[in-house]
């Protein structure tokens, strides 16, 4: 029976503690990054290589 308020206990606490963090990232985001500032996230693959080609370009004196 202790065991299981124990168990109840700490998971209370860390759920608290895990917003808590939470929070604190949030406000420390907004700081660096207010919401006014635009932001733009470009996410890409990068080119495709020709089969080969970077043997090629390993074979190849610089």
């Amino acid at each position: 029976m202790t065991m299981n308020k124990f168990t109840e206990h700490t998971s209370s606490d860390a759920a608290e503690t895990a917003l808590a963090a939470e929070a604190r990232l949030d406000a420390a985001l907004a700081d660096t990054f207010p919401a006014s500032d635009p932001v733009a996230i470009t996410v890409s693959e990068p080119p495709r290589r020709e089969p080969g080609s970077a043997s090629r370009a390993a074979r190849s004196p610089r």
